[in-house]
């Protein structure tokens, strides 16, 4: 280039870029110089320069989210290797405990940890725990059941059969089923529970499987007899074995027609209205459902229909269901106010509410309901 014209064309080419890139420079610092800058020119530069950054520097962020993570995960296993197993399980059952043994083993990449513990109230009673990161087991519910019944000296113990299933030192099932073969039987059952629970004392878990049981039929467990009179107990196991075994058709020694009347009682009864039955929009029969306070009927359109001085059966604006009887009107429903009947009623209801009367039919299966 030794032509001067040439030379000179350059100098000014140089001179422009460094102005226009001055300018450019400016106009970003100072938007309102010389005309107002729009919002949009202004993002349009920060996104500009984002990327520019981004490009630039994309190893670094990199490297630098790599180490964040890395942190974190570091955090977390930290925090689980180093916790302190008799605190774990203190928080856990809210008593006093004594780490007695801990075993690491490697599979692979895999740490998995096993521990033995003992109680602080009584050091005789050991359990086993497991952990694989922070996962948890253990079996202390199943080793106190295990512990009180071992040491329990009683002349029922040898009539008990001890249900139980180990997985890697875990005792992950432990019960104790009372067997019986006839109705008779059925005292001497609860009677050892009540031993056993006596022995026991405050310390009976409700994760414990202790119970009488007739074939596959678990009748009544330690916790329930624990909530119960005696003779609410009785009256129970009774009832269930009764209406189990198929009693009203197979005659057991001791089953005799009284105990049939007292404790038989067929899960569900057809309902008959005034000598008629009453039947579903289905064309089903409607059946009441047995409880223990008795039996139980769910009120809807079909057996309103079917009640003499029932008029006006709509529904209110919170869609639940009313009608008049007699003058009153009533609603179907849950929650308070005046004349509010919540489903299904009970046999006690529909004698208050609409005067009837009625009478069991168990040899029919039926429940007989008059209503004047």
């Amino acid at each position: 280039m030794e032509n001067k014209e040439d030379w000179d064309k350059l100098r000014v080419w140089q001179q422009k870029k460094e102005h226009e890139k001055k300018q450019e420079l400016e106009a970003r610092s100072h938007p309102h110089k010389g005309m107002q800058e729009d919002h949009s020119t202004r993002i349009s530069y920060f996104l500009k320069d984002a990327k520019e950054f981004i490009v630039m520097h994309l190893d670094l962020l990199f490297l630098v989210f790599i180490t964040i993570v890395a942190c974190g995960l570091l955090a977390v296993w930290k925090m689980s290797t180093d916790v302190k197993v008799d605190e774990y399980f203190e928080g856990r059952y809210q008593e006093g405990m004594i780490l007695l043994s801990e075993t690491e083993e490697i599979n692979g990449n895999e740490k998995r940890f096993q521990y033995v513990l003992a109680l602080e109230r009584n050091e005789e009673i050991k359990f086993h725990a497991k952990r694989f990161g922070g996962s948890w087991e253990d079996d202390l519910k199943n080793r106190e059941l295990q512990y009180y019944f071992e040491t329990w000296d009683s002349s029922f113990k040898e009539q008990f059969e001890v249900k139980q299933e180990e997985e890697e030192s875990l005792l992950v099932k432990y019960e104790l089923a009372f067997p019986i073969d006839q109705y008779e039987e059925i005292g001497q059952g609860l009677q050892a529970l009540r031993e056993f629970g006596n022995y026991v004392g405050e310390q009976i878990e409700t994760e414990w499987n202790v119970f009488i049981q007739k074939d596959d039929l678990k009748l009544i467990d330690l916790q329930w007899l624990q909530s119960m009179t005696e003779e609410e107990a009785e009256q129970e196991a009774r009832r269930i074995y009764v209406n189990n075994s198929q009693a009203k058709k197979v005659q057991e020694a001791g089953i005799t027609e009284e105990v049939l009347e007292k404790y038989w009682k067929p899960d569900f009864l057809t309902v008959e209205l005034n000598g008629k039955p009453i039947l579903d929009s289905n064309g089903n029969a409607i059946t009441m459902k047995y409880h223990e306070d008795g039996y139980q009927l769910f009120l809807n359109q079909s057996v309103l229909k079917n009640i003499s001085g029932v008029t006006k059966i709509e529904k209110n604006q919170e869609g639940m269901e009313t009608f008049l009887y007699r003058g009153k009107k009533y609603t179907i429903g849950s929650g308070e106010g005046e004349n509010l009947l919540e489903n299904p009623l009970t046999e006690w209801d529909l004698v208050q509410i609409f005067g009837a009367t009625v009478k069991h039919d168990y040899s029919e299966e039926k429940i007989k309901i008059v209503i004047p």
